[in-house]
């Protein structure tokens, strides 16, 4: 390049200047110039591009931004198997890493999703349609259910420079045989599918940074640790890996980080990797996380766990210390697969405070028990500000004996607190105790300022006390302590399947009592908020199966509550105990026929204390059964269903006014000649009952006596006397003097 003289040149052009004015109009001059040119230059940047294509009539057809389904237009069958054959192509030229992901749309009423199963293959090679499951190339990967709640069906990767280049992918969907009616006419199973590329690490940028897009591939790095430090940062997922694997003393590292601070620095994406929780029981000990975390309000997304092997799961498993604070931050997609006590934030808290904690996104929590959108097991834990706000058809499950709650499942007594929490989009099933809040309120809690909506929650099994309720699914109070559930709004809540009854229970609020015993303490239950609450729930109680007399003495001796009591085989009871047979309140006598051998003055069969006491398909038969006692002074409820009496049976409850009798289904016959039914001071109905016996009488012997018999008949010619003495008016039936029918049809 040449160099001009640059004082020269600038003077040139002052004179240049001067003169233009002057010779312009009759004068044209030539001026010197320079220039240089070079060529070439360009800026460029790596290509991320990929394309989904369908087969169809031979070829590859792009889906980009297609409206048309892959899947649909057919009526689907049990048996019924749908297929599609993929393809994607690297079109650009950078290391990728693809998956594709079906993402669901609206909410599955009918559950189909749950009888679909799915089957995938990847190829390198160009697949053909598929012929039939039988095809062993194909692996089942779950139902679409399954799929639809972690995401990801399948996935690969495309090296550097490979543009042009393809994966093959296939997809059957096949509707189980075994699925039954109630799929008929389903219509509400919608999906789409998205394929998603990130730039593979392998790639580096203009700063020659290896990782480039920041994408986890469960790799660890706890370079930022020194053990002196008592605040760390932290910034990737690797280093988030780090600090789980020091926590678990893993990689020659070991610290419990007790009186120390772990921050968030920026917002991390775990990649749906199967992640090892911060904290976890050990098998010679535990090792728990001991200090502060504070996500300074970042997001931590796509935490993916299925481990079988050890309970306490979630991105914290285990914290054992009272100074441990996990606050500031959100998680969002959760898919937990385990078989014990799990949750988003943690698994397993002795203590601990949580705040401002956020779970997002799609929530499947699946484990064995102590499970919660929050915390699995928080027993002596504090939450305020917390929330689970997930998408619609988020779930948690738990399989076996369980508290479930949308905050946390187990939360023992305490003086611990629940306080300004949501949870909203949920279905929470379990085996025991299951609420909308918590599984559980013990003595001396508070939960108030809360808010549920959109919620299911089933109870699975009768087999232990707890239930279901929109605050808490039991409650656990003792004779000195306190419970205040306070300022709460329950919306759009369904409670399914059963509860057990028990002394002073809310059944729609609390459920039932954890130890199925009269509650002790005080409850303090005011201003709450209820609106679109559909209580489905059926009252079913423990059944205890006896097979001889001996057993069933035992079984009324150990009944606490409700319960049933039923006979297998032919069990007969033959008592001769002057004190009689006491049947607490509450019990239901089921399959069993009492013979009684004694005298008239005996009492056969005593309910005490009685509230309500029910037979079905027993029989009685004596020379003399009494029902009720003489000194039962309180109103007392008896039930007959599907009974057989035979002999001289009293029916008799100290003559109070209030007591009432109901026979169901019932018959009345082979009584002596001098036999009679004693039905005295109380109120009887005869429902679709038949007398059949000669001789004898039934009659009550006083004021109080009421008689109702409704679609009840005898034969003509074999009962006489039927119903006399005392009778008085029942409703619009009434009874005559001595010999009145009381609508009972003779035919």
């Amino acid at each position: 390049m040449k160099k001009t003289n640059t004082k020269r040149a600038l003077g040139m052009s002052l004179i240049s200047l001067l003169a233009c004015g002057v010779m312009f109009a009759g004068s044209t001059y030539a001026w010197f110039t320079d220039s240089v040119e070079v060529k070439g230059n360009k800026i460029e940047t790596g290509t991320l591009k990929v394309d989904l294509e369908m087969l169809e009539d031979g070829k590859f057809v792009s889906l980009r931004d297609s409206a048309d389904p892959v899947f649909g237009g057919v009526l689907w069958e049990p048996g019924y198997t749908d297929y599609a054959v993929l393809k994607v192509e690297n079109e650009g030229n950078l290391a990728v890493k693809w998956n594709l992901s079906a993402v669901k749309v609206g909410a599955d009423t009918k559950k189909l999703a749950e009888v679909i199963d799915v089957y995938t293959r990847v190829s390198d090679a160009e697949l053909k349609a598929p012929t039939s499951l039988k095809d062993s190339t194909y692996a089942k990967v779950g139902t679409l259910a399954d799929v639809l709640a972690k995401g990801t069906m399948l996935e690969g990767e495309f090296a550097p420079e490979t543009k042009g280049t393809a994966k093959y992918l296939g997809i059957m969907l096949h509707m189980q045989e075994e699925a039954g009616n109630q799929y008929q006419g389903a219509t509400d199973v919608e999906f789409d599918l998205k394929l998603n590329a990130y730039q593979l690490a392998a790639e580096k940028d203009g700063f020659n940074n290896p990782n480039y897009d920041n994408v986890w591939y469960g790799s660890v790095d706890t370079a930022w640790y020194t053990e002196t430090a008592s605040e760390y940062v932290i910034t990737t997922a690797e280093e988030l890996a780090g600090f789980a694997s020091i926590v678990n003393g893993e990689n020659g590292l070991a610290d419990t980080f007790a009186g120390k601070t772990v921050k968030l620095g920026a917002n991390i994406d775990l990649n749906g990797i199967n992640w090892t929780a911060i904290g976890c029981p050990m098998e010679d000990g535990y090792v728990g996380f001991e200090g502060t975390f504070d996500g300074q309000s970042h997001t931590i997304s796509n935490l993916n766990i299925d481990n079988k092997a050890n309970w306490g799961q979630g991105l914290f498993g285990y914290l054992r210390s009272q100074n441990v604070v996990i606050k500031n931050f959100t998680v969002e997609n959760v898919f937990i697969n385990t078989e014990d006590t799990s949750g988003a934030v943690a698994g397993y808290s002795s203590y601990g405070t949580y705040e401002n904690l956020h779970v997002t996104g799609d929530v499947n929590i699946t484990g064995a028990q102590d499970m919660g959108g929050i915390v699995g097991n928080g027993y002596f834990a504090n939450f305020s500000d917390c929330s689970v706000i997930a998408n619609e058809g988020s779930k948690i499950t738990a399989a076996t004996s369980s508290f479930v709650g949308g905050i946390v499942g187990y939360h023992g007594a305490g003086n611990v607190v629940i306080e300004d929490c949501d949870v909203k989009n949920l279905e929470l099933t379990g085996y025991g105790a299951i609420g909308a809040i918590t599984g559980l309120v013990s003595t001396n809690n508070t939960i108030t300022g809360c808010t549920a909506e959109n919620i299911i929650l089933n109870k699975t099994s009768i087999e232990t006390n707890p239930s279901v309720g929109l605050a808490a699914g039991s409650w656990d109070v003792s004779e000195t302590g306190n419970a205040v559930v306070s300022n709460n709004t329950f919306k759009n809540i369904e409670l399914n399947g059963q509860y057990v009854p028990s002394a002073g229970e809310v059944k729609e609020l609390f459920g039932s009592n954890y130890s199925n015993k009269p509650i002790t303490g005080v409850i303090t239950n005011e201003n709450n908020s209820y609106s679109d609450i559909r209580n489905n729930l059926v009252k079913l109680v423990k059944t205890i199966k006896v097979s001889n007399e001996q057993e069933f003495i035992d079984a009324l001796a150990s009944v606490n509550g409700e319960v049933v009591i039923e006979g297998v085989g032919d069990v007969v009871v033959n008592s001769t105990v002057r004190e009689g047979i006491d049947i607490p309140a509450g019990t239901t006598v089921r399959n069993i026929d009492f013979t009684f051998n004694t005298n008239c003055s005996v009492i056969g069969v005593m309910t005490s204390y009685a509230d309500t006491v029910t037979f079905e398909d027993c029989s009685f038969a004596s020379s003399d059964v009494l029902i009720g006692g003489n000194l039962l002074k309180t109103p007392s409820n008896y039930i007959f269903d599907n009974c057989e009496f035979n002999g001289k049976i009293k029916v008799f409850a100290g003559r109070n006014p209030d007591t009432t009798v109901e026979y169901n289904n019932c018959s009345f016959g082979l009584f002596s000649s001098t036999g009679y039914m004693l039905c005295d001071g109380i109120s009887h109905t005869f429902n679709e009952c038949t007398f059949d016996y000669t001789g004898g009488a039934t009659y009550g012997s006083n004021q109080y006596t009421k008689w109702s018999a409704v679609n009840s008949y005898a034969e003509k010619g074999k009962v006489s006397n039927v119903f006399l003495n005392g009778c008085s008016s029942v409703a619009t039936q009434k009874c005559t003097a001595a010999g009145g029918q009381c609508n009972l049809t003779i035919k």
